[in-house]
C-alpha cells in the first residue's frame, strides 16, 4: 500500500529497532566489535550505544529526506489550544497506564520497577531496553533523555502517524489505516507480550494526529511516555 520509495525506507528509519543494520558501520567508525564478532550480542554497552547513536543520526537524515513539505508542516501544526493539548496529554497518559496494566495482566511481560513503574512497560530482555541502558551507561542520563524523549518520538511519529497513516489512508478507511500503522508500530518494538500496549498507543496516537490536525500532541504523548519510562528505569535497581 505504501509508495515503494517510502516503504523501503521505513525499517531503516526506526531509531530503536535496526541496530543490526548499523553495527558494522559503527564498528568501523568507533573501532568496536560487531555483533557477529561478539557472538551475536554487543560486546559492551559502548558498542550498543555507539550503534544506537549512529542509527539515530542516520534515521534523522533519512526521515528528513523522505518528508514532503506537508509532512514538515504537520510537525508544527495543531488545531488545539495549549490548555487542550495539556489536558488531552494527561488523559492519554492515564489511558496508557491502564492499557499497560491490562497488557501485563493478560499477557505477562516485564514491568519496570520503580516509583513510576506503572507506565514503564519495557521488557528487560528487549533490544529497546538494552539500547536505553547502553546509552545511559555510556553517555549519561541527559543524553538518554534526549534520545528517548525527543529523537525517538519525532522519528516514530513522523514515520507511523504521518507517512504510513497518510499513505494507507489513500487506499483504506481511516479506521483500517490506523489499525495497520498501529500494528506495524507494535511489530517494530519486537516484544510480542507487550503488543497490546503498543497497538493501543499507536491507535491513540493516530487519533491524536487526525483530530488535532498535526503531530504535536502525539509527539508530546510519546515523548512524555518515554521520559517516564527511562526515569523509572534509572530509579530501578540494576538497570541504568
Amino acid at each position: 500500500l505504501l509508495p515503494l520509495r517510502r516503504a523501503r525506507s521505513l525499517p531503516m528509519l526506526n531509531p530503536e529497532a535496526p541496530i543490526f543494520l548499523y553495527e558494522d558501520l559503527a564498528a568501523l567508525i568507533f573501532g568496536t566489535r560487531t555483533l557477529s564478532e561478539a557472538g551475536g550480542e554487543a560486546s559492551s554497552d559502548a558498542d550498543l550505544a555507539h550503534a544506537a547513536l549512529l542509527g539515530s543520526g542516520l534515521a534523522l537524515v533519512g526521515v528528513a529526506l523522505i518528508l514532503r513539505r506537508s509532512d514538515y508542516a504537520a510537525l508544527l501544526t495543531c488545531n488545539w489550544s495549549i490548555r487542550q493539548v495539556i489536558g488531552i496529554t494527561l488523559i492519554c497518559m492515564l489511558c496508557l497506564v491502564l492499557i499497560g496494566k491490562l497488557t501485563l495482566a493478560l499477557f505477562g511481560g516485564d514491568l519496570t520497577t520503580g516509583k513510576l513503574g506503572a507506565i514503564a512497560v519495557v521488557g528487560q530482555n528487549t533490544l529497546t531496553f538494552k539500547m536505553f541502558r547502553a546509552i545511559g551507561m555510556e553517555y549519561g542520563f541527559l543524553a538518554l533523555l534526549i534520545y528517548a524523549a525527543i529523537i525517538v518520538p519525532l522519528c516514530e511519529e513522523v514515520l507511523f502517524r504521518e507517512v504510513m497513516l497518510n499513505s494507507c489512508s489513500r487506499y483504506l478507511s481511516f479506521l483500517w489505516a490506523n489499525l495497520v500503522q498501529a500494528g506495524l508500530f507494535a511489530v517494530f518494538h519486537e516484544e510480542l507480550s507487550l503488543g497490546l500496549f503498543y497497538v493501543g498507543m499507536g491507535v491513540m496516537s493516530g487519533l491524536l494526529r487526525k483530530h488535532s490536525g498535526g503531530l504535536v500532541p502525539s509527539v508530546l504523548v510519546h515523548g512524555v511516555n518515554n521520559a517516564i519510562v527511562i526515569t523509572a528505569l534509572a530509579w530501578a535497581p540494576k538497570t541504568l
